[in-house]
């Protein structure tokens, strides 16, 4: 099993609407300054995923700015477990080049390699 840094956006799955959505964030994910989370939005899946931006690049030690890459092409449901991954690629030189890495258990994975074994 891998190790990845991930937050809970929400239980369940991921709706084509709200895939859309997400897909409509363009080909790199916004700073968490430009994904704010609306009133209106509070307990949305767009305003879930806004505050699991946030709480990923504080896990990893991104800054509000700092770069997660952008969302694979489709969400990754995984039956067995019956949970949906959004998954942020972006390419490394190496695990240590994100400031938390040191910090955390995981596995860095290439994501060709982690799609075939879901």
């Amino acid at each position: 099993p891998a190790k990845l840094p991930a937050v809970e956006v929400q239980r369940g799955g991921v709706t084509d609407s709200e895939w859309l959505w997400c897909m409509g964030l363009g080909k790199a994910l916004p700073s968490s300054t430009q994904l704010q989370t609306a009133h209106s939005e509070l307990g949305t899946f767009a305003g879930n995923f806004k505050d699991a931006v946030r709480e990923l690049r504080q896990l990893i030690g991104l800054g509000p700015a700092g770069d997660l890459g952008s969302l694979y092409d489709r969400p990754v449901y995984l039956d067995k477990t019956k949970l949906t991954l959004i998954l942020c690629l972006r390419k490394l030189p190496k695990a240590a080049a994100l400031p938390g890495a040191p910090k955390m258990s995981m596995e860095w994975r290439v994501h060709e390699e982690f799609e075939d074994a879901t």
